[in-house]
């Protein structure tokens, strides 16, 4: 019964022992390493060393976060996906309104025929107008003619005729 108790202690220690000098052989790998990698860079020509060393200090610089000593980052801020769309194209302006002729300010007040033309009363604020066909008022409006019902005006600045309504003709 002896026996099994020594054979387990003898393989618990080989065990150890296997294991340190495994462990130890990882570190020695490392030691012996260097002096390989620097006995390599050794034959090659000094140009390629450097360019190999440049290309790793720039891996390196861009790696480098840069952050202000007031700042802490956010490590749970939210990101969003979402892109806004491109502005709508400008529109093309709308060509302006045609001009068009103010409403009339003559209110019909009556008509007297005369031999063969007639006259029209028209007011206009307070003041009673005589007009007949062809006469212009204030320089603004030129009387056309009766034409059934309605009395023809034409606003002369836009040459627009415009009607007023003056009855049945008698």
């Amino acid at each position: 019964m002896k026996m099994p108790g020594r054979r387990k202690w003898l393989l618990l220690g080989i065990g150890m022992l296997v294991l340190l000098a495994w462990a130890g052989s990882y570190r020695d790998t490392d030691e012996i390493s260097l002096p390989l990698a620097k006995a390599a860079s050794a034959v090659k020509p000094k140009t390629q060393v450097r360019r190999s060393l440049d290309v790793t200090a720039l891996d390196l610089t861009a790696r480098q976060v840069e952050t202000d000593a007031g700042e802490t980052a956010n490590l749970f801020a939210g990101k969003s996906w979402y892109v806004a769309p491109p502005p709508p194209p400008a529109a093309k302006p709308l060509p302006a309104p045609p001009p068009t002729a103010p409403p009339l300010p003559f209110t019909y007040l009556g008509r007297y025929q005369d031999a063969a033309t007639p006259i029209i009363y028209l007011v206009r604020g307070e003041r009673v107008l005589l007009v007949r066909a062809g006469d212009v008022i204030e320089g603004t409006y030129r009387v056309d003619g009766i034409a059934g019902s309605r009395l023809g005006l034409t606003y002369l600045p836009l040459n627009i005729g415009q009607t007023l309504d003056i009855g049945n003709a008698e």
